[in-house]
């Protein structure tokens, strides 16, 4: 078995209008609602294939069970953009917000996180 794809970081992206997920056949769970914009998030990865995303989300997911995080902020979702899976943690009303929750997350998780734009 192939080792998973490297967790990629893109520029935060902005989009004029929320896009909603597409359905994934490939996915073990629907993928959520995108959040309304202007509030952001904090992205761990990106992905165009499914299992990829799917795999991150699982490997976040336990590194930050025993994390002191508000559940919210841990919280692991797959959002849909412009073909691509973001793996996306967190809902905050500000950049500020969203700046501090990455600070947070690069420690919990040891890697390097990027800001979400809704």
């Amino acid at each position: 078995m192939p080792p998973p794809a490297p967790v990629t970081a893109a520029p935060p992206a902005r989009a004029v209008a929320p896009t909603a997920p597409a359905a994934d056949p490939g996915a073990s769970a629907p993928l959520p609602e995108a959040l309304a914009p202007g509030r952001w998030s904090v992205q761990a990865g990106v992905f165009m294939v499914a299992q990829n995303a799917q795999a991150l989300r699982a490997r976040l997911d336990m590194r930050l069970a025993n994390s002191s995080l508000a559940p919210g902020d841990r919280a692991l979702r797959i959002a849909r953009r412009d073909g691509r899976l973001h793996v996306v943690m967190g809902d905050q009303p500000d950049r500020a917000g969203a700046i501090k929750l990455a600070a947070q997350l690069r420690e919990a998780l040891q890697q390097d996180v990027t800001l979400y734009a809704w």
